[in-house]
């Protein structure tokens, strides 16, 4: 088996074998990668307070399917996901229940 060694003189990268004189040099400078893949929902890093923030712009244009709250607002949260550039949140400012459901 080929170990991973520093030629110090010519500064390369080697394998080298423990048990004989073995040498190559390598074709790849990296040795190891390790690759760390965060699934966290995106909805669970907004945090509550967001909806009392007057700088972001409100709206009462569309009511919510299932509280009838109008008061919302909204913003542009970016994704960390390659394929997502951009997804725009919508936050109720609170829940009022509908009197025609």
């Amino acid at each position: 088996m080929l170990y991973p060694k520093e030629d110090k003189e010519n500064r390369q990268l080697m394998y080298a074998c423990r048990n004989c004189d073995h040498k190559q040099v390598s074709e790849n400078p990296c040795i190891y990668v390790n690759k760390l893949m965060h699934e966290i929902d995106e909805l669970t890093q907004i945090v509550a307070d967001v909806i009392h923030d007057p700088t972001l712009p409100k709206t009462e244009d569309h009511p919510c399917p299932n509280c009838g709250g109008r008061e919302a607002v909204f913003f542009q949260a970016q994704s960390r996901r390659a394929e997502v550039s951009l997804i725009t949140r919508i936050l109720l400012s609170h829940l009022i229940p509908n009197a025609s459901l």
